[in-house]
């Protein structure tokens, strides 16, 4: 007689082990696990590792234009800034963080209205060290989310 509960529970752990290589082999495709030869074996072989992806990556490639001079610095200030920021990572509290870090750095509130000027930012021009607010809420922050959106699909 077959002892249907052991049965079972081996049939579990044999699907949970197939569907975590399934998972595994998705996440290497997508390059969120990258497969690194292991030196010194008799084979060929290959280990897994996780990959880590940082939000300062969405800031990797910079936008055609900007509002105000001031804005390519904040933009590298805003790289530097999500750096340590590892995903996953929402797309709310990237936005958040932006809008948070606008304010730190200029002491206004991120509107389409604000102008700040930031002494930091300030390289020579006559917008210099100038943030433009609808820049950033029109153009800049969307151009992150669909940059975020194509990430996702590819490593999460």
């Amino acid at each position: 007689m077959v002892n249907c509960k052991n049965e079972n529970i081996a049939n579990k752990t044999i699907f949970d082990d197939t569907m975590q290589g399934l998972l595994e082999a998705v996440a290497i495709k997508k390059g969120a696990i990258v497969l690194e030869e292991k030196a010194n074996m008799k084979a060929t072989t290959f280990v897994a590792s996780q990959k880590k992806h940082y939000v300062s990556e969405l800031f990797i490639e910079k936008p055609e234009r900007y509002g105000f001079r001031g804005d390519p610095f904040f933009w590298d200030y805003l790289k530097e800034y999500f750096s340590a920021k590892e995903f996953p990572y929402s797309i709310e509290q990237i936005i958040d963080d932006i809008y948070q870090q606008f304010y730190q750095v200029s002491g206004e509130q991120l509107t389409t209205e604000a102008n700040p000027y930031v002494q930091e930012f300030a390289h020579g021009g006559m917008s210099s060290g100038r943030l433009n607010g609808e820049f950033w809420i029109t153009k800049g922050i969307p151009l992150l989310i669909n940059r975020y959106r194509l990430m996702e699909k590819r490593i999460f």
